[in-house]
């Protein structure tokens, strides 16, 4: 059984990885530019809202974890389950910047 102070321990260590493969990604995505999303303002050459962008990309993850749920298995052996996971956890930390620069509620 994990504790409580187990689990915080765990989301503080994971917290700290996600930052850093944020750091990454974000710095792989954006080819050098000023914009933390300049891969998905991409989405507005299109027409479609960059948020709308960050939805369609998480969607992508859920359906990978649908095949795992449903299989057991993922094809793509070097991205795992976790990876998918870690993924989302920096769609759904996107998209809450995106809405908080908008000023949403």
């Amino acid at each position: 059984m994990t504790t409580k102070e187990q689990f915080l321990e765990f989301v503080e260590r994971d917290s700290a990885r996600i930052l850093e493969l944020l750091k990454a990604k974000n710095n792989d995505y954006t080819a050098g530019s000023d914009s933390a999303f300049a891969n998905f303002d991409q989405a507005e050459r299109l027409g479609i809202d960059p948020i709308i962008g960050v939805v369609i990309r998480f969607l992508d993850k859920v359906k990978r974890l649908e095949t795992f749920a449903k299989t057991g298995s993922l094809s793509v052996k070097q991205e795992t389950v976790i990876d998918a996971l870690d993924d989302m956890e920096g769609y759904i930390k996107v998209m809450k910047k995106m809405l908080e620069d908008r000023q949403f509620p």
